[in-house]
């Protein structure tokens, strides 16, 4: 690692990255041999391809590289949270495709063994409170729809409804239709 003054006497840090992984796709394309990263209490900044020499440049040809380098944006949590966030859809009126038909003892819980007591199953109401708060919370939270997917499989598991079951497939129903359609 090198440290620099550029033109304007801002101080930058320097050093060399070298991927990780053999995978192709694994680094954009463009920066399978590596790159430089500039770093500054302002910004960051990463060039590739870049001279083998660089070590040794004086720092007039580091900050020439280093004006060179692509800027790399800031990715603050807000900044993250605007970039995932899905507009509204709005439903036409009339239109409940997206209702879901279950009826209230559609659980799709497995049946106990007779050595063990079957456990008390959530009513359908309790399950689609729980959806509908996950789906609501992820889309305050900015998570992509994918992620809130993946964690209402976690907690519909815990409540004992597997992927594949009716009660399933209606719960990722109600979750993705609250998701980009409530207010």
């Amino acid at each position: 690692m090198r440290e620099f003054p550029d033109a304007a006497g801002v101080e930058w840090q320097v050093f060399e990255v070298r991927r990780a992984s053999e995978n192709d796709g694994a680094v954009t394309p463009g920066r399978e041999r590596g790159w430089l990263a500039f770093s500054s209490t302002l910004e960051r900044r990463r060039l590739a391809p870049f001279p083998a020499d660089w070590e040794s440049a004086t720092d007039e040809g580091l900050a020439t590289l280093c004006a060179a380098a692509e800027v790399v944006v800031q990715r603050h949590d807000e900044f993250i949270r605007e970039r995932r966030r899905v507009p509204r859809l709005t439903r036409p009126a009339g239109n409940d495709a997206l209702q879901r038909p279950r009826s209230e003892t559609d659980t799709s819980q497995p049946s106990a063994t007779p050595s063990e007591p079957a456990a008390e199953a959530p009513s359908v109401p309790e399950i689609d409170a729980i959806i509908l708060q996950h789906a609501h919370r992820c889309r305050a939270d900015g998570t992509t729809v994918v992620a809130g997917m993946m964690g209402l499989r976690r907690m519909l598991a815990d409540k004992g409804i597997s992927a594949g079951t009716d009660a399933f497939k209606n719960a990722r129903r109600l979750f993705v239709s609250a998701f980009y359609f409530d207010e």
